[in-house]
């Protein structure tokens, strides 16, 4: 949030955990190595309306690209719609989020994605009494489902 508008309140801001939809399996395709020139700029582009809207409310936002999503991981298979894999990086982010702003970031935090993320915010809800401390909502957003038509589908395309 903006320091003005939102001074760092006692505890620190609450924060988002913000857990993107389906964007790609190559490393290019990840938030955080988008910058404007791949397919998936549009998708990454898309929840900047959403996540601004959280920032005015006085909520920080933090976000994770999943496992083996981005951080030059050649020769690794993205676990895509692997529920436990997609959790661990949504609530991972809380922590690391927690250690880069001691004293600005707080002790509670909400989970919220869209599609492949919804899906995620619904793991890291079950996946969250045990690793991260905190939690007090999650909202999946048109997770993904009817996972075996997908794969059939994929599977006739190749």
């Amino acid at each position: 949030p903006v320091g003005r508008a939102h001074p760092v309140p006692e505890g620190g801001y609450p924060l988002i955990s913000w857990a993107h939809g389906t964007v790609g399996a190559a490393n290019r395709c990840a938030p955080s190595r988008d910058r404007g020139d791949t397919g998936a700029s549009p998708m990454n582009a898309h929840p900047r309306t959403l996540l601004g809207h959280f920032l005015d409310q006085g909520w920080a936002v933090a976000m994770t690209d999943y496992e083996a999503l981005g951080p030059g991981t050649a020769g690794h298979l993205h676990p895509y719609l692997c529920g436990r894999s997609e959790a661990m990086g949504v609530l991972d982010i809380v922590t690391a989020a927690r250690r880069l702003f001691p004293g600005e970031i707080g002790e509670r935090y909400a989970v919220v994605g869209h599609s492949q993320g919804g899906q995620a915010a619904l793991f890291a809800a079950h996946y969250a009494p045990g690793r991260v401390a905190g939690l007090v909502g999650a909202a999946a957003i048109a997770p993904a489902n009817h996972l075996l038509g997908l794969v059939r589908a994929g599977a006739l395309l190749g």
